[in-house]
């Protein structure tokens, strides 16, 4: 497994064993379900990181009826999570005429 520091650049991750979640996102992250889940880098120059900085500032974590975004604020986090579901064009059939 490569350091999350010698593996930071302008790229976006998918998290897993080689590039795993960051250590503050830990406790906010739901693993469990997820689709998929990656991270996002801060917006610094690579020569202007170091090893003990956060270098990322959002985890996304995709779901199936939901988007959850951790985004980092200092050292502490917020969450926003977004719900959907999927439409189904055969299931137009069933509404009211007004919404065809």
């Amino acid at each position: 497994m490569i350091s999350e520091y010698d593996a930071f650049g302008p790229w976006i991750y998918e998290i897993d064993e080689e590039h795993p979640l960051p250590e503050l996102f830990e406790p906010y992250v739901v693993r469990e379900g997820a689709i998929t889940l990656m991270k996002i880098p801060r917006q610094i120059e690579r020569r202007n990181a170091s090893p003990d900085m956060q270098l990322y500032d959002y985890v996304i974590g995709a779901y199936k009826n939901r988007v959850s975004i951790f985004k980092r604020i200092e050292n502490s986090m917020q969450v926003m999570v977004l719900y959907y579901y999927w439409w189904r064009p055969d299931r137009m059939r069933s509404l009211p005429p007004i919404f065809l």
